[in-house]
């Protein structure tokens, strides 16, 4: 038979003191993590005869750690100037302790506030957006702050370009007032269509008024030009006239329409 004593004094059972019977071992709850000198007795019977045996111990400290680390894709690569791109930032708690977090610091054109507890073992995710306003590169370093870290790596690098953003910017060219053209026979001029945008525009179709005709449908380059030949074809000695549109998808601006007429 056993009975065991834990106390904080010699022979005190304040921790723990129980009868053990014939148990061999015991998990002891509530010991202290201060460092402090432990005193255990140990009382066992042997034919009716009580022994006691003393032992000391010294309480395990736990330091209280709260290890940061931070992960994400930051690297946003280009954005068009005056939009703006998303990614996440994670913070990481890989200590035994819950860890505060104050404020995040950003270089110039990024941002993504949070503060807040992140939990022993846990993590935080945080949006993180880059708007830049001019066409140049950006970057620098981001700073988690928190006020009771004990150790780890609380920063992590950002980058990312402001670019143009793409125009492709419309203008037609070319004489469609074909005058006078015999009823069942055609006459021919040239439409050209300019790409004035820094990037490549899409035409789809040209629609004509009655009695012309000029299909073309394609791609321009940024800077270039396209020919499409005009056919006015009438089949009454009458007047003809009205507005040629050529349709595109992604032009961003310009003038996409021109007259045409003849007799």
């Amino acid at each position: 038979d056993y009975f065991l004593y834990v106390g904080r004094t010699f022979g005190a059972n304040d921790i723990y003191g129980q009868d053990q019977g014939l148990n061999l071992w015991v998990t002891v709850p509530g010991l202290p993590t201060d460092g402090s000198t432990l005193y255990v007795r140990l009382y066992w019977q042997i034919s009716g005869v009580w022994y006691a045996a003393d032992y000391t111990n010294t309480a395990y400290t736990i330091t209280s750690t709260r290890i940061i680390s931070l992960s994400g894709n930051l690297a946003f690569g280009s954005v068009p100037v005056n939009s703006s791109a998303q990614s996440t930032l994670t913070i990481y708690n890989n200590g035994n302790a819950t860890m505060t977090v104050s404020s995040i610091s950003y270089p110039s054109g990024f941002s993504g506030s949070w503060s807040g507890s992140i939990a022993a073992g846990g993590s935080q995710p945080v949006t993180v957006t880059f708007s830049p306003t001019s066409a140049i590169p950006y970057g620098g370093t981001v700073t988690v702050n928190s006020p009771d870290m004990t150790s780890g790596v609380n920063t992590i690098t950002a980058s990312g370009t402001g670019t143009v953003p793409p125009t492709r910017i419309i203008s037609l060219g070319g004489n469609l007032a074909f005058g006078n053209v015999a009823v069942n026979s055609s006459a021919q001029s040239t439409l050209t269509i300019y790409n004035n945008g820094n990037s490549t525009m899409t035409v789809s179709s040209i629609s004509y008024p009655s009695g012309f005709s000029g299909n073309w449908s394609g791609s321009i380059a940024a800077g270039g030009s396209q020919p499409v030949t005009v056919t006015f074809s009438p089949t009454s000695a009458i007047p003809y006239g009205g507005t040629v549109t050529v349709n595109s998808p992604d032009m961003t601006s310009g003038v996409n329409t021109i007259t045409a007429s003849g007799t």
